[in-house]
């Protein structure tokens, strides 16, 4: 084959790549088949279980083999650190499904997503490598365009069938199974904006920043009344003004303008609940009580700690808590706290084996760190740590996924010695 045919092939496999990406919150909402504003037994299993991410993964997958990915080649790339930590992870999700777990359906699916979302991390990590700095900037710009799309859908069908069915369990929003979740797209757009910004080369790329900013990042948390991601894209905002350096002025300029502008914009749109809007977002907080403060997550991360003592060591089993976990918390999906979610899941050893496995992931280079072009990345990654000490990014399949190609972007280079 010439190298012009070569070539083309990896236009083809790039570009299919970042379309699929760029359309991964389209297919969140269109999947599920529930614009309709009822939730059948199909669309609550597919948004309850996330399976539409996990379809996404399995087209990148799908994408990075006809590239030339050899998943074993791949997978001895990485940290031997990391490589033994995630086989003891793997094996403790199996141990706990075969023997203590309540729902060994639940358990099985869970095992199955993790290990299709570590496969699709490979698959990204190898296109990484085979593709370079463009590919990453395009993939977060693609992600960012992804979120506007999204939030246009869901104007688009709350315009047509206006008032909200059901405002608060999540049937008006599109392919999610509750509206704080629209949270996880609004820090994705505001990564990806706040990047593009730092990074831009022209008055088009600062234009569309201003809009990520202001419409995917602040705007749709605001509208949602989502505090929890504004927290986490404050934490953001200070984190890329302290890296960009020569043009912290602008980048703070256009931060808190993005934020006025959002502000302005919101103001004005009716909202689909009492729950949403910038009434519940600046003063449904206001309590002496912390459990109120926190939305009863004070209670139920007691209670979740409690309960993870009967199983201390290997834990009750992937996606145990929803039906099986504290009674104050029967019906929600995890505890609102990503360690205390892994310790209910895993135990201990599995709140000691996943920073082994995640740490190395990371190249820890100054050099490399501080990187404009892995800016986007060292954003979600901080956003998402801190998002995940008090809400749902540990536990749904799409923050993940944004975790799983920050690490890739960020991953350290094959060494030539390492063997499996």
């Amino acid at each position: 084959m010439s190298t012009s045919q070569n070539g083309a092939h990896a236009g083809w496999h790039q570009k299919s790549a970042l379309f699929a990406i760029g359309l991964l919150p389209l297919l969140m909402a269109i999947m599920p088949w529930d614009l309709a504003g009822s939730l059948t037994p199909f669309s609550a299993a597919v948004r309850g279980f996330s399976f539409q991410v996990s379809f996404f993964h399995i087209v990148c997958l799908t994408i990075a083999l006809a590239a030339g990915l050899s998943i074993f080649s791949e997978w001895r790339t990485l940290p031997k650190l990391s490589r033994m930590a995630i086989y003891g992870l793997l094996g403790i999700s199996i141990w706990t499904c075969l023997a203590v777990a309540p729902d060994k359906a639940r358990a099985i699916i869970g095992i199955l997503q993790i290990a299709l979302l570590i496969l699709f991390f490979l698959a990204f990590r190898y296109m990484v490598r085979l593709w370079g700095s463009r590919f990453v900037s395009a993939n977060w710009s693609a992600l960012g365009i992804g979120v506007l799309l999204y939030l246009g859908l869901w104007a688009a069908t709350l315009a047509y069938r206006w008032p909200p069915v059901d405002d608060w369990a999540g049937v008006a929003v599109p392919g999610m199974a509750n509206v704080r979740s629209v949270g996880f797209l609004s820090l994705a757009a505001f990564c990806s904006g706040a990047a593009l910004a730092v990074n831009s080369q022209s008055r088009s790329h600062v234009v569309l920043a201003f809009i990520l900013l202001t419409v995917g990042a602040w705007g749709s948390a605001l509208w949602t009344g989502s505090r929890g991601a504004a927290v986490a894209m404050t934490v953001v905002a200070m984190v890329v003004i302290a890296l960009a350096k020569g043009s912290r002025l602008r980048i703070s300029g256009l931060i808190f303008g993005s934020l006025v502008a959002a502000i302005l914009l919101v103001y004005p749109i009716p909202y689909g609940s009492p729950d949403y809007g910038l009434g519940n977002f600046f003063w449904g907080s206001q309590s002496n009580d912390p459990d109120s403060f926190s939305s009863g997550r004070t209670t139920i991360w007691k209670a979740t700690f409690e309960m993870a003592k009967v199983h201390p060591i290997f834990g009750l089993g992937l996606d145990q808590f929803q039906f099986n976990g504290p009674e104050i918390s029967r019906g929600v999906k995890q505890p609102h706290n990503w360690p205390l979610q892994i310790l209910f899941s895993s135990g201990l050893a599995g709140v000691l084996l996943v920073p082994i496995a995640l740490i190395p992931l990371v190249n820890w280079k100054t050099s490399v760190l501080l990187d404009r072009k892995n800016l986007p990345s060292i954003l979600c990654l901080t956003g998402m740590l801190v998002f995940a000490g008090y809400d749902a990014p540990g536990y749904y399949l799409y923050p993940l996924t944004l975790v799983a190609i920050a690490l890739a972007s960020v991953s350290p280079p094959p060494a030539r010695d390492r063997s499996g």
